[in-house]
C-alpha cells in the first residue's frame, strides 16, 4: 500500500513542510531528531479512544435517535411536544388534527366567555376557547403546505 513520491507530490511536499517546520521550533537539523516517536505525533491524533460517538456511530443509530433531539419546540397551543409546522403554527399532533376537524366540518361550538388556559392536560375541555386560541396563533387552513398533502385534500 505505499505509493512513491511521483504519486502524490503535494502530500509528500506537505510533510516535507511540516519536518522543516518542527525542526525549525525544536532547534534540530535532523528531522527526527530529539523527537519521541513512541507518543501519536500532532498530525497523526488518535481518535478511536475519543468519548464522543463519531459521526459513522451517530448514523448508524438510526433517524429516530437523532430526531428526536432536533425537534425541541412546544406546540404554541397548548405546550405540548409539536410534532411540526401546521396550518401556519408550531403545533403538536393533537392540535393539528382538532384544527384540521374543526375547518373541515366546519364545526360550530358553543361559545365560552371563561377565556379558559388551554394546556396539555385540560385541552380537550373546552374545544371554543381551544379553536379560538389556534385562530389568534395565526392557524389558518391557507397555511397549508400543499406539496405534502394528498391530492383529495388539496380541493
Amino acid at each position: 500500500m505505499e505509493q512513491s513520491k511521483e504519486e502524490i507530490p503535494e502530500v509528500r511536499e506537505e510533510e516535507e513542510e511540516k519536518e522543516e517546520t518542527v525542526m525549525a521550533v525544536s532547534g534540530n537539523s535532523e528531522p527526527n531528531e530529539g523527537l519521541d516517536n513512541s507518543a501519536p505525533s500532532a498530525k497523526y491524533t488518535d481518535i478511536s479512544q475519543s468519548s464522543s460517538p463519531s459521526l459513522l456511530d451517530q448514523l448508524q443509530m438510526g433517524c429516530d435517535e437523532a430526531n428526536s433531539g432536533s425537534l425541541n419546540v412546544e406546540c404554541r397551543v397548548c405546550g405540548d411536544k409539536a410534532s411540526g409546522f401546521h396550518y401556519g403554527v408550531h403545533a403538536c399532533e393533537g392540535c393539528k388534527g382538532f384544527f384540521r376537524r374543526t375547518i373541515r366540518m366546519k364545526l360550530e361550538y358553543e361559545k365560552c366567555e371563561r377565556n379558559c388556559k388551554i394546556q396539555k392536560k385540560n385541552r380537550n375541555k373546552c374545544q371554543y376557547c381551544r379553536f379560538q386560541k389556534c385562530l389568534s396563533l395565526g392557524m389558518s387552513h391557507n397555511a397549508i403546505r400543499f406539496g405534502r398533502m394528498p391530492e383529495a385534500e388539496k380541493r
